[in-house]
């Protein structure tokens, strides 16, 4: 499947990844109201959100220069401090 770049089929993109992007947010939280969150689960949602930012900037801190490697890592450590 192709979708021309035209101004329609840009606009058509941008409202395919919208609603995929919805979708995905809206029913994760639909499934998450039938899991119990008990203190292992909880434990597993904390863990995940810090290995994802950290995902989202270890990337950036080697593709930039030392004055933004240090910001991201001060960044990481008030992360993992709270």
């Amino acid at each position: 499947m192709t979708i021309e770049t035209t101004t329609a089929g840009i606009l058509l993109l941008i409202a395919i990844m919208t609603f995929v992007t919805l979708a995905t947010r809206f029913g994760g939280a639909f499934v998450m109201s039938f899991v119990k969150i008990n203190p292992r689960i909880e434990s597993f949602i904390n863990t995940m959100a810090s290995s994802v930012l950290i995902a989202i900037i270890v990337p950036m801190a080697f593709d930039s220069g030392w004055h933004r490697r240090c910001r991201y890592c001060a960044l990481s450590e008030l992360n993992a401090r709270t």
